[in-house]
């Protein structure tokens, strides 16, 4: 993805989090560039069952794993992660509340 080129990917979830989110932006980036799960799993060195994990949103990613997801991919590791428009829009809680 070029550079200063967001895309924002939100598939139709029913349950919306910021995991989710994550592992939707994961899954139809990784779609995007014609991998298989376990393609991608085996080019970013997880277990394919790990990986599937991920982009149902099921795993709580670390910042080294995300890293590594994005520099396969190409991408700015922000890509992957909602903006914080988004955040307000659904009001995703991120464990602050407006009188912090």
């Amino acid at each position: 993805m070029a550079q200063g080129a967001r895309k924002e990917y939100y598939g139709v979830m029913s349950n919306l989090s910021i995991t989710n989110i994550i592992a939707s932006n994961i899954r139809s980036m990784r779609e995007e560039a014609g991998y298989t799960q376990e393609d991608f799993a085996a080019k970013v060195k997880f277990d394919r069952s790990y990986y599937g994990r991920i982009e149902r949103g099921n795993v709580n990613l670390t910042v080294e794993r995300l890293l590594r997801i994005a520099k396969l991919q190409q991408c700015e590791p922000g890509d992957l992660l909602p903006t914080l428009e988004k955040l307000n829009e659904y009001e995703l809680d991120v464990g602050l509340n407006a009188d912090e």
